[in-house]
């Protein structure tokens, strides 16, 4: 099974009896990410969970009711991915149950409930309904309903836990047969989709350039010009053709394409510091770059995405150079994009063409699981050539005027 596929499954609950309450319990595993446990969860990481009862009519289209309003659980920390709650919970007597699990930053007043998104309440224990089943006025927009998810603009590895807790994970589980999940005698265990995108980055010290430069104190490395407010807006009326809908196709959470149409951008844009990684060799082996999470969007070309700031300290030396998209590009829900460049003279950015990531479909709705931690890998050279092409944006070297403000433009 993939890393990041939603699935959760239980033990044989053959020999249990229904009007036996079992007390519900839950384990997560949400593989690879900086400083993560074996589990992929750190200590403390705090889930929400909601949970329906699916209600068999028989003959009649199921029922489907709220049972479990934002259920707050953390994570425990240890090997199995435990999950621990002061307020314990029990399945039902009659009835399987539909999970839906999330982790992410929700600050105050985050979850959207009114037409014109002015209202929002405080994601609070026991009392929030579950956003696709708040009832909104007809022909409400999605973007109306759902929950906020804010990144942490300081996702550097000194900031310890920045980075995990800006990696928003979602999951639902209908059961093997599409009926909820019966009771068990175990932990039932939940495996979570990265909702977000994975920006990398590794620093290549080229013409007159040095990697104590690069790495030292006195150089920041940030990601510019991207919105850093995420909207989860899942619709449980398209999770499954028990309701007699009439939709084209059902919400499937297996389904890449299908994940990232919940998944939307806000608010503005607010720089994101990340950890300076130099290497001499972009195809080391085992190179780790510098890594963060960021909103998927479609950035214009033109837009300086990377910036270098050197003798960031000194306010009479202090530059900052910058890396600008070519072409108009989409970070893609559940993709990373390794960014190698090559740093020359102190002035001047270039994306490096050499380094050629897994061969991963980009338009294919299914994640290829490059490296076990749940990301697909996108060999991001190839994919700006190729968008460059498309939109016919050509750049001439010998027609440009090559000074401090043009040297950048022209990249590969």
């Amino acid at each position: 099974m993939l890393a990041g596929i939603v699935c959760l499954t239980a033990c044989s609950s053959d020999d249990i009896v229904k009007d036996d309450l079992r007390e519900i319990r839950l384990a997560v595993d949400v593989a690879g990410s900086r400083a993560f446990t074996a589990s992929g969860i750190p200590a403390g990481s705090v889930f929400y969970v909601w949970a329906d009862q699916y209600i068999d009519k028989q003959d009649d289209p199921a029922e489907i009711s709220p049972f479990l309003k934002a259920w707050k659980l953390t994570a425990t920390g240890d090997a199995q991915g435990n999950l621990q709650t002061l307020s314990p919970k029990t399945f039902p007597s009659q009835n399987n149950l539909i999970f839906y699990v999330m982790k992410g930053n929700f600050v105050d007043n985050c979850i959207i409930n009114n037409a014109d998104m002015t209202t929002k309440e405080v994601l609070t224990e026991n009392v929030n309904l579950f956003p696709a089943q708040m009832v909104m006025p007809a022909g409400t927009d999605p973007l109306q309903v759902g929950i906020e998810h804010q990144l942490i603009a300081d996702q550097r590895t000194e900031n310890t836990r920045a980075f995990a807790q800006s990696d928003l994970v979602y999951g639902e589980a209908w059961g093997e047969d599409g009926k909820g999940v019966p009771p068990a005698y175990e932990a039932i265990r939940l495996q979570g989709y990265h909702m977000l995108s994975q920006f990398e980055v590794v620093l290549h010290p080229g013409y007159k350039a040095d990697s104590l430069t690069l790495v030292g104190e006195n150089t920041e490395l940030t990601i510019t010009n991207m919105l850093t407010t995420a909207l989860l807006t899942p619709d449980t009326l398209k999770k499954h053709k028990i309701y007699g809908t009439n939709n084209d196709e059902a919400f499937d959470i297996t389904n890449a394409v299908h994940r990232g149409q919940i998944i939307h951008p806000m608010g503005s844009a607010t720089a994101i510091q990340m950890d300076k990684v130099v290497s001499t060799d972009f195809n080391r082996a085992n190179l780790k770059p510098g890594k963060v999470i960021v909103v998927p969007q479609t950035v214009p070309a033109g837009t300086a995405i990377i910036t270098l700031t050197l003798d960031a300290n000194d306010q009479d030396k202090r530059h900052s150079i910058v890396y600008k998209l070519p072409a108009d590009f989409t970070f893609k829900s559940g993709y990373k994009y390794r960014f190698n460049l090559t740093i020359n003279d102190g002035h001047e950015i270039i994306l490096d063409p050499t380094y050629v990531a897994p061969n991963n479909d980009y338009e294919s709705q299914d994640i290829h699981d490059s490296d076990s931690d749940g990301w697909a890998e996108v060999n991001i050279s190839k994919v700006l050539e190729e968008a460059t092409e498309q939109q016919e944006i050509e750049l001439d070297p010998s027609s440009v005027d090559w000074n401090e403000e043009n040297r950048d433009l022209y990249m590969q």
